[in-house]
């Protein structure tokens, strides 16, 4: 399973991929939403991998592109 948050037209995407490949969308969410105009106080975004529940994860890896 590839996952994918891209940034750009004052949102950020959120996809997967099974094969790596082909991603399919799962949702959005616009920028401002995270923005200290709006929810106060909040002073920047940090985006990354987490997982919480019973069981095991494994990230095998982890790339930042700037585009």
């Amino acid at each position: 399973m590839t996952l994918r948050i891209t940034s750009g037209d004052n949102r950020y995407t959120f996809a997967y991929a099974a094969d790596a490949q082909t991603f399919v969308t799962v949702g959005s969410l616009p920028c401002q939403m995270v923005s200290t105009e709006v929810v106060g106080g909040f002073t920047g975004v940090t985006l990354g991998m987490f997982a919480t529940g019973k069981g095991q994860a494994a990230f095998t890896q982890w790339r930042y592109d700037e585009h």
